[in-house]
Formats: C-alpha cells, sequence, structure tokens
C-alpha cells in the first residue's frame, strides 16, 4: 500500500486547507503538512449524543464505517486509505 503523501501527489495545488461547513453538524475537512513532511486529511462528520461519556465498541465500528463511506465518496481517486487514528 502507498502512503496518503504518495498518494496526494496528484492533487497538486495547496498542502494546507481547510473546508468548515456552515452548519456545525456538518463535515469538516483538512488537509495539512506536518513538520516531518508527512501529508494528513483529518474528517470530522459524526457526532452523537452519549451521555456516559463513553463509546461502545458498537458505537466506534458504526462511526467507522460512516466515515470510510464519506471518506470513500469525496476522495474516490484516493483508494485503500487506512485510517490511522478514529
Amino acid at each position: 500500500m502507498h502512503s496518503l503523501k504518495t498518494k496526494l501527489k496528484p492533487f497538486g495545488g495547496e498542502q494546507n486547507w481547510g473546508i468548515l461547513p456552515a452548519d456545525p453538524m456538518g463535515t469538516t475537512v483538512r488537509r495539512f503538512v506536518g513538520a516531518s513532511g508527512e501529508s494528513r486529511i483529518l474528517i470530522r462528520n459524526h457526532a452523537t449524543l452519549n451521555q456516559s461519556l463513553e463509546a461502545s465498541s458498537s458505537n466506534m465500528k458504526r462511526a467507522a464505517a460512516m466515515q470510510d463511506v464519506s471518506f470513500e465518496d469525496r476522495f474516490p481517486n484516493l483508494p485503500s486509505v487506512d485510517m490511522e487514528y478514529r
């Protein structure tokens, strides 16, 4: 599997950018390059009310599936990207 940095080369353009939604519950997408030169894409697109303040494994699996579909829909030309953090 190629690194995200390699996969992002064809995109060109600005290395650091962000898109913020008008709706506070909408999706936030940001691309940035860290101090080490590694490209990152940050997506925040899932929120739930959980009064216990703990996420169960089923909550995390459901959120992960939704995030993967959202990422693939937004970036179809970035196949097989594994999420490093959730």
